[in-house]
């Protein structure tokens, strides 16, 4: 599968993680330059919106679900797969290398737009880090989806990926997020979005010239290559569920 997030060029790309304090040990993950506490951010944006503290991000314990160090682990063997050293990795995506450390060794989330810069970075689809699930028919019960912000900042919105996973197809998240709250910046990446509105009021951008307002029950897809930006403009908080299609390698798009 090929789906390469890339910042659109018509607007700045993400700011994150600034790559600084980079350094060269492996497993020097004190410094938490450019990240958010594992539960911070998930859990304002999370209640902000009326979710429940299940979806909030982290486990019980306060620190990151397994789901989450299981992306970690994932980062770290695709990195070494690739013969990329850690400083290489942080720098091609934008991340500081003691962040970066934090994810490989399971003490903090990624967030959606860092994992696809991540996976960028590494010429991988987003799904080929999130754990693997050989089963035909995947149940995911309420409250228990791993979740984490689309951005590292405290007003941005909580994503639980539903379903997900490198030999999918499809990943499904469920975004939630409060009035005003942050959807994202400028963005594309390959393959194919449906996003289908269950409360509240937001706006699709589609490039510079085509903008929807979705209101609950209305739906959009969109090929995911057109660059595109969320905004919620409702009085309230909004639920968003979104479908991605990844593109098998050599397949036209």
């Amino acid at each position: 599968m090929a789906a390469r997030p890339r910042p659109s060029a018509s607007a700045p790309p993400p700011r994150d993680n600034p790559t600084t304090s980079a350094t060269t040990s492996e497993n020097a993950g004190d410094d938490t330059t450019g990240a958010i506490p594992a539960q911070a951010a998930p859990g304002a944006a999370a209640a902000a919106a009326g979710a429940a503290a299940a979806g909030a991000g982290g486990s019980a314990g306060g620190g990151p679900q397994p789901a989450m160090r299981a992306i970690g682990t994932a980062i770290r063997a695709a990195r070494r797969r690739a013969g990329m050293p850690m400083t290489v990795l942080a720098e091609r995506a934008g991340v500081s290398q003691p962040y970066l450390s934090q994810l490989e060794n399971g003490r903090n989330n990624p967030s959606i737009q860092t994992l696809y810069r991540i996976a960028n970075a590494l010429e991988l689809s987003p799904q080929d880090l999130l754990p693997s699930d050989a089963d035909d028919v995947v149940v995911t019960r309420a409250g228990t989806a791993a979740g984490t912000t689309i951005e590292d900042r405290p007003d941005a919105a909580f994503a639980r990926v539903l379903v997900g996973a490198p030999s999918k197809l499809i990943q499904v998240q469920e975004v939630t997020v409060r009035a005003g709250g942050f959807l994202g910046d400028w963005f594309e990446h390959d393959g194919e979005e449906f996003v289908y509105l269950l409360e509240g009021e937001v706006v699709i951008e589609l490039q510079a010239d085509r903008t929807e307002h979705l209101r609950p029950g209305d739906a959009i897809w969109y090929a995911a290559t057109t660059p595109h930006r969320w905004r919620s403009v409702g009085a309230g908080a909004a639920r968003i569920l979104v479908m991605s299609a990844a593109v098998p390698r050599g397949r036209p798009h």
